[in-house]
């Protein structure tokens, strides 16, 4: 079996060339090597001995053949991390643009209860109601009952934490409790997040921002 060949390091010019003149490059590099010739350099027999077994390696075809090849895998190894690398980047830059459009978006919560078509009361939620039960966790810029759907409303903060706090604490009247969804401006956790997830969360928002449009039109109370 062949001993592997560990090729001293500034040689890779060297291996490049063609067979016919390997010699000819190896005897100019050996003259730069040798130990007569760097008295000074302990390591320059090592070297010298280095030289030569590239030697024997790149005049047998077979060796040379099983050299380029391993060659060959380390740049296709090298590109795909190159390629992986730019992807990162990529998802990276797509995450920050994520944050950025979030950051303007105005905090919604979309409201659902139990109302009979007729119920003028709107089963106890009137916009006094709604205001009441939503202000103690921040500042509300609206609530908007719908006109046309019954059972069905939105309430706008001025802050996302607000909204938050809103959506993880408050049901409702008793015995016709709310159900609460996020319309848009849900924050997004700022540790252990996926980039890739981030940019899933997004493109969901702009399906769910779609879907609503077709929604009843909403006034306020």
């Amino acid at each position: 079996m062949r001993r592997a060949v560990r090729v001293p390091k500034g040689s890779w010019e060297f291996m490049a060339l063609e067979l016919r003149t390997i010699k000819k490059a190896y005897r100019q590099k050996a003259l730069s090597c040798h130990p007569d010739k760097n008295p000074d350099n302990p390591k320059a027999a090592e070297l010298f001995h280095q030289l030569s077994q590239a030697l024997e390696v790149l005049t047998d075809a077979a060796a040379k053949a099983a050299y380029d090849k391993v060659r060959a895998a380390k740049k296709q190894a090298e590109e795909r991390n190159r390629k992986l690398d730019d992807k990162r980047k990529k998802i990276k830059l797509d995450s920050s643009t994520v944050h950025q459009g979030n950051s303007n978006v105005t905090p919604k919560l979309k409201l659902k209860w139990k109302c009979k078509k007729d119920d003028a009361s709107n089963a106890g939620y009137s916009h006094e109601c709604l205001q009441n039960l939503f202000q103690k966790y921040g500042d509300v810029l609206n609530v908007l009952i719908s006109s046309k759907k019954k059972g069905s409303a939105v309430v706008e903060f001025a802050s996302a934490k607000a909204a938050d706090l809103a959506f993880k604490n408050e049901s409702g009247l008793t015995g016709n409790p709310l159900k609460i969804t996020w319309l848009e401006g849900q924050p997004v956790p700022t540790s252990h997040v996926d980039p890739a997830a981030n940019v899933f969360t997004a493109q969901q928002n702009v399906i769910q921002h779609s879907e609503d449009e077709r929604q009843p039109d909403f006034a306020t109370v």
